[in-house]
C-alpha cells in the first residue's frame, strides 16, 4: 500500500474515532437529564476541530510506530488511526480513562502484529479450530 493511501485511510480512521468518542458524551448528557449551559449536541460541531488538533499528535506518533509495526492493509490503517482517538477519552467520557489503557495505538499495533503475522492480510485461524 502506498504511503499516500495509507495516510488517507489513517486520517479517515482518526476522524471516525473522534466521532465515536464524541457520540457517547452527547448520549451521556441526554440520558442523564443534565442541562449544561450548551446543548451537548454542539460537540458534533466541534468534532472537526478536535480532529484537526488530534492530527499532528497522531502523525508524530505514527511516524515512530509505523517503523516498528507497519500497518499493511486499509482496515489496519483505519484501525490504527481510530486508536489515536482514544487520546480524547479524558474529554468524552470522564472517569473511564481505563479504556485508553486497553485501546491505544501501541496496543492496536501489538494486536495487529499478532493477528496478521508474516505480511499476511488474512487473520490466522485459532489453534485447534476445525
Amino acid at each position: 500500500m502506498s504511503h499516500k493511501k495509507f495516510f488517507a485511510l489513517f486520517l479517515f480512521g482518526l476522524l471516525i474515532g473522534v466521532l465515536v468518542f464524541v457520540a457517547p458524551r452527547v448520549v451521556y448528557y441526554a440520558a442523564s437529564g443534565l442541562a449544561p449551559n450548551m446543548a451537548p449536541q454542539i460537540a458534533f460541531y466541534f468534532a472537526p476541530l478536535l480532529w484537526l488538533l488530534a492530527v499532528p499528535v497522531a502523525l508524530i506518533g505514527e511516524v515512530a510506530l509505523h517503523r516498528v509495526v507497519p500497518a499493511r492493509t486499509g482496515p489496519q490503517a483505519m484501525l490504527v488511526g481510530a486508536s489515536y482517538a482514544t487520546l480524547l477519552l479524558w474529554w468524552a467520557l470522564p472517569g473511564s480513562l481505563w479504556i485508553m489503557l486497553l485501546i491505544n495505538p501501541v496496543v492496536a499495533r501489538l494486536a495487529l502484529r499478532r493477528a496478521w503475522p508474516n505480511n499476511s492480510s488474512k487473520p490466522t485461524p485459532l489453534r485447534g479450530a476445525a
